[in-house]
């Protein structure tokens, strides 16, 4: 399996490409660097050709003034289509990056085959706003970026994924990511985090996602804290062509939570409208 890395700009975000095949496009959330995916690229790079990229504002990678709006993420995402040659891809996302991938099937449609929405939003409530609040304020207030994920893993994450292991090592991670970035690159990601934030919470796309014409798969966590499953449920009801799949054991994080339940779904669906074919029964 090959490995390619490129940078897309005028940002210059490390994009990193694996495999190939028909092109799929991973856009992870808050604070997410290409690192959380590695399940799903090691699952599908065998048939596709699996993009991912560090978005801005994460431990490491550029953090441009903010505040940061809707627009510009989306077009951090297609900077990172073009950089690596790609006309169109089946866009994954997860939790904010379901948000922009959204958008892209709703305003660049012609770049989008399908989409795939992990614990993520049409239009954010007043609870998801409390959520996002008090995450911020733990931006504003923390010590570094870790400080403020273990804070926000408490509600991101099930109990299976603290008892395993798996939280104390995306912290760890998280750690040695902003002692590598200094002082300063440390508050800039703290930063960004906040302004990424904001800019997720103007998501409303109610009016516009039932004329979303590519296939959609939606997947939630059983036990997302954050979302719950009313949101999942929104999304399938506004999504013409759209499934909706309940991942046991799982919280926000499905992907990581339960990477084999996830990648069976996320294989199947890929596969599918790969073919041309509709969302499989």
């Amino acid at each position: 399996m090959s490995t390619r890395i490129l940078r897309a700009e005028p940002l210059g975000l490390r994009v990193v490409q694996d495999g190939e095949g028909p092109d799929v496009l991973l856009i992870g959330g808050l604070a997410d660097d290409t690192t959380v995916w590695d399940a799903q690229v090691a699952a599908l790079a065998h048939s596709f050709r699996v993009t991912r990229f560090d978005a801005r504002g994460i431990p490491g990678a550029p953090t441009p003034p903010g505040p940061y709006t809707l627009d510009g993420l989306v077009a951090d995402a297609l900077a990172v289509l073009d950089a690596s040659g790609i006309e169109r891809a089946h866009v994954v996302g997860a939790s904010l990056g379901g948000v922009i991938a959204q958008q892209l099937a709703i305003h660049h449609a012609d770049r989008v085959a399908s989409i795939t929405l992990a614990a993520t939003w049409a239009r954010a409530d007043r609870a998801l706003r409390a959520v996002f609040s008090t995450w911020r304020w733990a931006a504003d207030q923390g010590g570094s970026i870790a400080d403020v994920l273990q804070l926000t893993y408490t509600s991101t994450y099930a109990a299976e994924a603290w008892n395993s292991g798996l939280v104390d090592r995306r912290l760890v991670d998280a750690e040695v990511a902003a002692l590598r970035a200094g002082r300063s690159g440390s508050q800039a990601a703290r930063q960004g985090f906040t302004w990424t934030a904001w800019a997720g919470l103007q998501h409303n796309a109610t009016d516009e996602l039932p004329h979303v014409d590519v296939p959609a798969l939606i997947i939630v966590g059983a036990r997302d804290l954050v979302l719950g499953p009313d949101h999942g449920h929104q999304l399938a009801a506004l999504l013409p062509d759209s499934r909706l799949e309940l991942v046991p054991d799982a919280g926000h994080r499905p992907f990581e939570e339960q990477p084999a339940a996830c990648n069976d779904l996320l294989g199947r669906f890929l596969e599918c409208n790969s073919l041309g074919h509709a969302v499989a029964a």
